[in-house]
């Protein structure tokens, strides 16, 4: 894989639609704004599953997951560090959400940021911020604690 590249194990697909969540307008890739934290190869294939998650692009997943990916690994992106299912909630795409889940990610994890509102959001926080019902739906039927703070204290719903 050629670093600063995406896989091209599919096409992109556009934005799923879920409740209230934004369908038009330019949507930057990834690549022009996520770091991959470390510098392994791993590292690298996780911002690309980051990538993948946000856009829905669940061929890609199945790609990169095919390859080893770790699902649990982080990208930087907007101040603060997030998981390819923190991703997938925060853009809606409840199907990556979905294979995601059935892939074993950790529902728990929080997100981590150098601002105080953004601190500690786990991936429901993220589909609960956007209204996106399905994903929400999917991720208290894998037992996402309704109940988890966030850097501001806030529970997700």
């Amino acid at each position: 894989m050629t670093p600063g590249r995406m896989p091209t194990a599919g096409a992109a697909t556009p934005m799923a639609t879920d409740d209230q969540t934004p369908t038009s307008g330019p949507t930057p890739t990834m690549d022009a704004h996520a770091i991959a934290l470390g510098s392994s190869e791993n590292a690298t294939l996780s911002m690309y599953a980051c990538a993948a998650a946000r856009e829905g692009d669940c061929t890609r997943l199945r790609a990169l997951i095919g390859d080893g990916v770790d699902l649990d690994g982080r990208a930087y992106f907007a101040s603060q560090e997030m998981t390819p299912l923190m991703f997938a909630a925060w853009f809606a795409q409840a199907d990556a959400v979905e294979l995601l889940l059935e892939h074993g990610v950790d529902v728990e994890l929080k997100s981590e940021s150098d601002r105080a509102e953004r601190e500690g959001w786990t991936a429901l926080h993220f589909a609960a911020y956007r209204g996106a019902t399905r994903c929400i739906e999917h991720l208290i039927s894998a037992g996402a604690n309704m109940d988890a703070t966030n850097g501001d204290q806030r529970t997700p719903l």
